[in-house]
């Protein structure tokens, strides 16, 4: 998870030379992480509590699609309590479980495989 979020500041940086703070402009970012394992859960993790990026711009796939809960937890494609902690609040409105359904929804900045 570490080395994944220093290769997104790295490319942040990259694409910015000229950028004096990485975790501000990253802030500004819409991620989308295509698979809710343990690795890319945990680089979610660490954008979120040592970065800041708010957690309604970090989104994740998984076998079912975009990981999404309902606004009392009780309903979702979460499989585990890890992605529910990371699932989009409330169903989505586009087809979830197509990627390029995901993408062209939810506009993201930085996709993750």
């Amino acid at each position: 998870a570490a080395v994944a979020v220093a290769g997104i500041m790295g490319a942040a940086k990259l694409r910015d030379p000229a950028c004096k703070d990485v975790k501000e402009a990253l802030k500004k970012e819409i991620f989308l992480f295509h698979g809710a394992g343990s690795a890319n859960l945990g680089a979610m993790n660490l954008l979120a509590k040592e970065v800041g990026v708010p957690r309604e711009q970090l989104f994740a796939t998984n076998s079912r699609g975009v990981v999404w809960r309902s606004e009392d937890g009780s309903e979702g494609s979460f499989r585990n309590s890890e992605q529910k902690e990371f699932a989009m609040l409330g169903k989505p409105s586009f087809d979830a479980s197509s990627l390029l359904a995901a993408i062209d929804a939810l506009k993201p900045s930085v996709l993750i495989g």
